[in-house]
């Protein structure tokens, strides 16, 4: 998927998941605990699938993974409508590691929901820009697998190591309030270090840079 608007030099990525700090983060730290019974979770769209001719990185998923025991691998096509938002969310929750491949979209909503449920991020798109990169380090809590290596996704991860494994679940647990607009008690300001303040934040920095370029565009 080509995406021509986006320019890193001057726009920002902003996280699309939103949680309220008393329904939210706190509640979704809780629902992190448990054992996860799952290796892998996906479930999503399959373009072409509907053709009968599936294409893309998501086809060669699927056609790797679907019969795996440790592998809870749906599409739209095979589970209808019997599993919701909420469904996503518990699937997510049972797992430890979440594909989110390139698709028929330009952006990566699936990488933020993945986070919030403790489901470590599998980012398996060659071209993606996440939000914050400049700040966060997505090395240590997410795993990035080459788009030409889509076939072998269940064979790299389960080399990954319980020790690797329990590190990037630990940095998971400590950045992903930086993923969620929280409110603050009093509900006039973003919460120190949450997405909105995050984003605030970089366009300062943004700004300073764009003072002195001859490129500027703010006032």
């Amino acid at each position: 998927y080509a995406i021509t608007w986006f320019d890193s030099w001057k726009d920002i990525g902003v996280p699309s998941s939103k949680a309220s700090y008393d329904s939210g983060f706190e509640g979704l730290i809780k629902g992190w605990e448990g054992e996860r019974e799952y290796l892998i979770h996906f479930r999503g769209y399959i373009p072409g699938a509907e053709d009968g001719a599936p294409r893309g990185v998501r086809s060669v998923l699927a056609a790797n993974l679907y019969e795996e025991e440790d592998i809870m691998f749906n599409t739209a096509s095979n589970d209808g409508l019997t599993c919701d938002a909420n469904c996503t969310r518990n699937g997510m929750r049972k797992a430890i590691f979440c594909l989110c491949p390139s698709g028929v979209e330009g952006w990566a909503a699936r990488v933020f929901l993945a986070a919030m449920n403790g489901c470590i991020p599998v980012i398996i798109a060659d071209d993606y820009e996440f939000p914050f990169e400049n700040v966060l380090s997505y090395p240590e809590f997410t795993v990035k697998i080459a788009e030409e290596r889509a076939e072998d996704v269940a064979e790299l991860l389960r080399s990954i190591s319980n020790r690797r494994i329990h590190e990037k679940q630990q940095a998971l647990y400590d950045v992903v309030h930086r993923f969620l607009y929280v409110e603050s008690e009093s509900g006039k300001a973003p919460k120190e270090g949450d997405a909105l303040d995050m984003i605030l934040e970089i366009l300062v920095t943004k700004r300073r840079f764009m003072r002195n370029s001859p490129y500027r565009f703010w006032k």
